[in-house]
Formats: structure tokens, C-alpha cells, sequence
């Protein structure tokens, strides 16, 4: 849960090429934690790979308006985030 915290703090403050090299990274770990896993867990760590997969396209379709909730978000002004915040729960659920 950690790692989602700061992919989101990434997202919010760095931009979605950040956000999708925090991904990579979260990937890359994936892979290490595969490699010495029974069949069962590694099934579960591809449902979780898949669901970066998705997060990763919806952060492209939606850059542009992810991009201007960071700009205004950085200039304190009152944003709605439920969109993305249930996007980011089911991933990390």
C-alpha cells in the first residue's frame, strides 16, 4: 500500500511519466517476487500486473485533465478527485 501512496504523490506532483516510471519500478518487483512464488501467488501477482496495465492507459487518456488537477492542486484551489481516487483503490485493493 505504501508504493501506491507514493505513486499517487508521484502522479499528483511529478506527472504521469513519473507516475508510469513508479510503475516500472513496481514491475520490476513483481518480476523479483515471481520468480520464487508458487503457481497461486504468481497468478495473483499478474492480476496486479494487468491492473497497472490498465491504470497506465487510463493515466494516458486522461493526461490532460490529470495534468490540470496537479497544476491546480499545486496553487491550493478545491479539486474533485473521486474519479481518479476510485481508480486508485480498485488497484489497490
Amino acid at each position: 500500500m505504501h508504493c501506491c501512496r507514493k505513486l499517487t504523490w508521484v502522479l499528483w506532483n511529478d506527472g504521469v511519466e513519473m507516475a508510469e516510471f513508479g510503475m516500472t519500478e513496481v514491475r520490476i518487483g513483481l518480476f523479483r517476487q515471481s520468480l520464487t512464488s508458487s503457481e497461486a501467488d504468481r497468478e495473483k501477482l499478474a492480476a496486479i500486473e494487468h491492473q497497472l496495465g490498465e491504470f497506465r492507459s487510463y493515466l494516458y487518456a486522461n493526461r490532460e485533465g490529470l495534468d490540470n488537477y496537479a497544476h491546480a492542486f499545486r496553487r491550493g484551489e478545491r479539486i474533485s478527485t473521486a474519479h481518479v481516487e476510485s481508480t486508485v483503490n480498485q488497484l489497490i485493493n
